[in-house]
């Protein structure tokens, strides 16, 4: 199961770490992030070393939020390490997650 970041703090801890994180930015009213949710959330035992996390953008106002110019968008974190999938693609998610954890 995933977290749910609700403030700065919690998002600088979640990137904070050596493990890859995964972090699910979304609202509530999108119907492409309603669709991954149950996806998604079968991701943490697929790949148990891997932290995910889900952000609302509409209820934040911080640095992860602002990276995001479409819904669903997937912001990847190892490290120095950043990437982005951008869009409901369950495929290339886990394509990147295997090529960084």
């Amino acid at each position: 199961m995933s977290t749910k970041i609700t403030n700065a703090n919690q998002f600088t801890d979640a990137k904070n770490t050596t493990s890859l994180v995964v972090v699910k930015c979304s609202t509530s009213w999108c119907g492409p992030c309603k669709k991954i949710a149950p996806l998604y959330e079968s991701l943490p035992s697929k790949y148990p070393g891997v932290r995910f996390y889900n952000l609302d953008i509409e209820q934040v106002d911080f640095e992860a939020a602002s990276e995001v110019q479409s819904v669903p968008t997937f912001l990847m974190i190892k490290g120095n390490w950043r990437g982005k999938i951008v869009g409901a693609d369950m495929a290339a998610l886990e394509n990147a997650i295997v090529s960084h954890k």
